[in-house]
């Protein structure tokens, strides 16, 4: 974690790596990723009379304009920052500007995009500057484009993703631009100058997860370098795409996407002085970077009016063509006054995920109301609906809901959720609750943030009463094992131990307490994630001979723990059963959580 999770590398940010930082022979903060300095030997401020305290050696970066669209301030066209990050780096570097510009595009297919411009000055034109993106998935890079994708489909909760970010690179110039692609099991999630340094999750109840990364560096030398990318986001199963453009002036780099506009100051600085911009179409612009006032803008012959503020120095305003620019005088923007609404959202978080629901979720006389499907999905219970009743059901648990009242009946008891269930959007809202503490989960309120955290009962991991081989002893080869994951660990119910052996071939014996005839063998393999683990299955009635039965690779696409299921071509009764494991894809380790036997 230290080595890699809290350092810049490992974020969405800037490296400008200087060689003479540090060698990595020390603690840490030694660790030459070519990120920004470690306030503090890495560890936060206690509290703000620490940082008023020594506000000189805490100050990192400065806030240097930001504006949410006036005219829409509630549901805004755009969204601006600006930050000055020079001081977040040592003396490695003399500036480093980086802008934010947010598009809502109000397009369903691809609904909005950001487009990020960064200019940074090192001390020393040799020192290497890389733009970093990450992302779960291994991306894809096509030229000067990047996609990142998010497909994974969970096969124990109804998380379901389709999502896709492509990246067009604007800056540095398709000549001058060089991206990689760095991580994966085999080469290093936690490479740093070609060390790997992956090791432990962050916290016990933090765990940030492998992800790969972008690198974007520019091939020549150069003391300032400019990064220019346009990110959109829409759909993994769709072809949905908008081709962005650059516009170049002498003033200004910016780009073009759908009909939103945006230039920024190659300078860093405040424009002020006349300047004219040529759009090839109709758009709506935003131009940053200029002296806060008044502006003469001009396009098509017509004259307008357009203010910078002062927090923002952004001009807004729709043109095509020619549009030049002539600064008028003092004068302040007018804001709008904002009517919110008084409807307040309820969020819902579930296992940890927040999770949007057929119908949103109500707060009403102070209970947490939720759509009965979303519960009945991620606790997975069968649901059966007869006229005013609704039946909940898993395993012997059931619970029945009345509509037509705020009973909840649980075998011979029934109870008052004191809110009547109601309809919305189609959907039956139901206290949550008591529904959730039913089926042996918990929901705790936070009313400052208006969130229901929802966590499902811990998985039960032991072997089923019915329907599964009873397993009377375990014994490994004699090969060692990896600190105390030892074989027991692999019939133990407990998911949070594992058998670990390094090596192929390495195998554990288990006896039933009959021949048993099996027609399934169940694998809880660790990790998931990433790794396809090789195995052999083999028999035995004397626990000396033993046949293969059946060989096979666990699904390496799989990121959180599941029972993966192997059906055998037939039924076989044997009563020793011989798991030999062959390594996986990227290594020779071998690793389950828990092994069991169907009967059939």
């Amino acid at each position: 974690r230290t080595l890699y999770m809290i350092r810049t590398i490992a974020h969405n940010s800037m490296l400008i790596y200087d060689p003479s930082e540090s060698d990595g022979s020390g603690d840490y903060t030694d660790v030459m990723d070519g990120g920004q300095k470690t306030h503090g030997n890495g560890r936060e401020p206690w509290d703000f009379k620490t940082i008023a305290d020594d506000y000189d050696f805490w100050y990192s970066a400065e806030v240097e304009a930001q504006e949410i669209d006036p005219e829409n301030p509630v549901t805004p066209e755009y969204t601006y920052i600006k930050g000055d990050l020079k001081r977040a780096y040592s003396g490695k570097i003399k500036e480093f500007k980086r802008s934010f510009m947010f598009f809502n595009l109000e397009n369903s297919e691809v609904p909005a995009a950001l487009v990020v411009f960064d200019k940074v000055t090192s001390s020393n034109p040799t020192f290497k500057k890389t733009w970093l993106l990450h992302g779960i998935e291994k991306p894809e890079v096509n030229g000067m484009q990047t996609i990142f994708r998010r497909t994974y489909e969970s096969p124990v909760t109804p998380s379901r993703y389709n999502g896709k970010m492509i990246v067009d690179t604007m800056l540095p110039a398709k000549d001058d631009a060089n991206i990689e692609i760095v991580g994966g099991e085999e080469e290093g999630w936690s490479l740093v100058n070609g060390v790997d340094y992956t090791g432990y999750k962050a916290a016990s109840h933090v765990d940030e997860g492998n992800t790969y990364r972008m690198e974007l560096s520019p091939k020549t030398e150069k003391e300032t370098d400019y990064f220019l990318n346009v990110i959109q986001v829409s759909d993994n199963d769709k072809d949905y795409y908008l081709k962005p453009t650059m516009l170049d002036t002498n003033l200004f780099y910016g780009a073009i996407i759908k009909d939103r506009a945006v230039v920024f100051s190659k300078s860093g600085t405040k424009v002020t002085s006349d300047f004219s911009i040529n759009f090839p179409q109709k758009v709506k612009a935003t131009v940053c970077d200029v002296k806060a006032g008044e502006w003469q803008v001009t396009a098509g012959g017509e004259n307008m009016s357009v203010v910078a503020s002062k927090d923002g120095g952004v001009l807004s305003f729709e043109a095509s063509g020619n549009v030049t620019f002539h600064y008028v005088g003092e004068k302040e923007k007018e804001v709008k006054e904002v009517e919110l609404s008084t409807e307040k959202s309820v969020n819902l978080r579930i296992n940890g995920q927040y999770v949007c629901c057929p119908a949103s979720p109500e707060l009403k006389y102070g209970r947490f109301m939720m759509p009965v499907s979303t519960l009945a999905a991620w606790f997975g219970l069968d649901v059966k609906k007869d006229g005013e009743k609704i039946t909940l059901s898993k395993g012997e648990k059931t619970a029945v809901i009345t509509t037509a009242d705020s009973s909840l009946t649980v075998g011979e008891n029934i109870w008052d959720m004191a809110v009547t269930p109601f309809e919305k959007d189609g959907e039956i809202l139901v206290a949550a609750r008591d529904v959730v503490e039913v089926f042996d989960g918990t929901v705790r309120w936070y009313p400052m943030f208006l969130l229901a955290d929802i966590d499902l009962p811990e998985p039960d991991y032991s072997i089923p009463k019915e329907g599964y081989a009873v397993m009377a002893h375990i014994k490994a080869d004699d090969g060692g094992v990896d600190g105390g994951n030892v074989c027991d660990n692999a019939i133990d119910g407990d998911g949070d131990t594992i058998w670990a052996a390094l090596g192929e071939g390495r195998y554990i014996d288990i006896e039933f307490d009959k021949p048993t005839t099996i027609n399934r063998v169940d694998i809880l393999f660790n990790p998931n994630g990433g790794r396809t683990a090789k195995f052999d299955i083999y028999i035995s009635d004397d626990g000396e001979t033993y046949t293969k039965l059946f060989s096979g690779t666990s699904d390496g696409s799989l990121e959180e723990v599941a029972w993966e299921y192997y059906d055998l071509a037939k039924p076989v009764k044997t009563k020793y059963v011989r798991y030999v494991a062959n390594g996986s894809n990227i290594s020779k380790w071998n690793a389950i959580k828990e092994i069991r036997f169907r009967k059939g």
